[in-house]
């Protein structure tokens, strides 16, 4: 049997991630497993199935090096794509790009690295206007408070140079019309699409859930959030959000 390829999604946090990953999670013999990362070990998380987690979370592994937990990563992936060959799935990982991009440095595409020593790899990266990501990161809490507009394009356009030779597709794109949108996601990581996805989609829940998008009838275009007061000359004056807005294909916002 040939070997079948992992199939990775790579997103920003607050992008419209979550709901494309349940849309994919919700194709035929699909298995996604939600916002996975090599090294990002959580300590404190009740995981009794893993003792390394809290062995490296609390301890500091007694030694063990980031490579030596990328590793232990790669072996149980193997284990994961191995049965889901033999089950006839799909393997899809979502990535936690936000640890790579805004919980450390430098930036990198620790995933990828990881998962091209267990077998190839098909990838696809999904965006959203940086204006409404900052927004509604600040709303939720996904930043420092202190973060500033332009250090997150910075960060931005970290993660476009990261994979820029990845197909980059629009959040706004898929809200307006998901079923051509996820017809050439499918396309890109190469697995069937199937518009009964729509039936499946309100009983996925993937880590992430922002409480949007329960059915599809959810999943539109929303009013940009207010932009406070004491960020709007940082927006205005960002050096970084006119390049960014520029290679994404945004309109860029002025003040007006």
């Amino acid at each position: 049997m040939t070997e079948q390829p992992i199939r990775t999604l790579h997103h920003l946090a607050c992008t419209g991630g979550t709901v494309i990953s349940r849309c994919i999670a919700a194709m035929p013999a699909v298995v996604l497993l939600s916002e996975v990362h090599p090294t990002e070990v959580r300590p404190n998380v009740f995981n009794p199935f893993d003792p390394v987690q809290e062995f490296v979370g609390r301890y500091g592994g007694l030694g063990m090096s980031e490579a030596d937990v990328a590793a232990l990563f790669s072996h149980r992936i193997r284990l994961v794509a191995e049965r889901c060959e033999a089950g006839g799935k799909t393997l899809v990982l979502r990535d936690h790009s936000h640890a790579d991009f805004f919980l450390g440095a430098p930036y990198g595409p620790r995933l990828l690295a990881s998962l091209r020593e267990v077998r190839s790899v098909i990838s696809v990266a999904t965006v959203r206007d940086p204006l409404d990501m900052f927004l509604s990161m600040r709303a939720g809490n996904m930043i420092p408070a202190d973060m500033t507009f332009e250090t997150v394009c910075g960060h931005y356009l970290g993660f476009l140079e990261t994979y820029a030779g990845l197909t980059c597709l629009k959040y706004e794109a898929f809200v307006r019309d998901p079923d051509p949108w996820l017809r050439e996601v499918c396309g890109l990581l190469d697995i069937p699409f199937d518009g009964a996805y729509r039936d499946r989609f309100p009983g996925i829940r993937l880590s992430g859930d922002s409480g949007r998008g329960r059915s599809l009838a959810d999943v539109s275009e929303i009013p940009r959030r207010p932009i406070p007061p004491n960020d709007h000359q940082d927006i205005v004056e960002s050096p970084s959000y006119a390049p960014l807005c520029s290679r994404l294909g945004y309109d860029r916002y002025r003040g007006d």
